[in-house]
């Protein structure tokens, strides 16, 4: 049982660091001649995070390049859209990840080589100050912004969550700006209040409890897979809303009668383990 138990915290830890590794190369970052940088690079999305942006938060910012140039166009606003072209040489090297943590533990897994990626650096700019800063990948989809609004700042980012996954952009924190442009503690946003995949993550869960393997041996085996798949799907929510709305669905769930009481105990577990 404690192999088992072992087995499915490191699945779970697993899991939970995929989305962070989808693109992710330890490279060499050239903004200009003769500055190199050495840092984790996030390229084009695979996998999941292939899907083209299906779907947005009311952001009210621009989550495409043509909106940054359109944005451009308003009086006394100034856009600037600029390729910014990432080298990565893995060849023969341990990664210097800096501070990635254990996703980059996982990195030193993928094969060595080199090659190059370019992304988009979107600027837009009101009296010389910069009061949008975005990145987008090589085919224009939105990865993050920085949006500076009268007395706030706004950290945008793209998620890729749901069943089936859907990409959406949500604002992810949010910040104090005093009038003399020095920015305050950022706090995060919570995801669910602008898109609800509490009821796609619940059918999931439910699905996870019925989960049947032709491998599987007698009842325990079976109950143990199916608390797996739970937890697997549990670490998903977190990686995607955050922990603090996880529990807050969690709580929701376990005040339902939908799921059975081993799948229960099995994602309290989980919860406990957060922090």
């Amino acid at each position: 049982m404690r192999e088992r138990r072992g087995l499915v915290i490191v699945g779970a830890l697993a899991f939970a660091a995929l989305p962070l590794l989808e693109g992710c190369r330890c490279t060499t970052v050239r903004h200009e001649p003769g500055r190199k940088v050495t840092r984790i690079g996030f390229g084009k999305p695979t996998g999941s995070a292939a899907a083209k942006l299906a779907e947005a938060a009311p952001v009210n910012a621009p989550t495409t390049l043509d909106a940054v140039r359109a944005k451009g166009q308003e009086p006394g606003l100034t856009a600037q859209v600029e390729p910014v072209t990432i080298t990565w040489d893995t060849t023969g090297k341990v990664p210097n990840c800096g501070r990635a943590g254990p996703a980059c533990l996982l990195v030193m897994l993928l094969p060595r080589g080199k090659g190059s990626e370019t992304y988009h650096k979107a600027t837009i700019t009101r009296d010389g100050r910069e009061v949008y800063q975005g990145t987008f990948n090589e085919d224009g989809t939105f990865r993050a912004a920085r949006v500076e609004e009268g007395d706030k700042v706004r950290y945008l980012k793209r998620i890729d969550g749901g069943r089936p996954r859907r990409a959406f952009v949500v604002e992810a924190r949010r910040a104090p700006l005093a009038p003399d442009g020095k920015e305050g503690e950022a706090r995060p946003v919570s995801v669910l209040d602008q898109v609800d995949l509490g009821p796609e993550y619940l059918e999931q869960l439910v699905r996870d409890q019925k989960h049947h393997s032709h491998r599987a041996g007698g009842l325990g085996d079976k109950m143990a897979q199916r608390e797996a798949k739970a937890r697997f799907t549990f670490a998903e929510m977190v990686n995607v809303l955050g922990p603090d709305d996880a529990r807050r669905l969690l709580q929701q769930y376990l005040a339902g009668g939908r799921l059975n009481d081993s799948v229960k105990a099995a994602l309290q577990e989980e919860a406990q383990n957060l922090r």
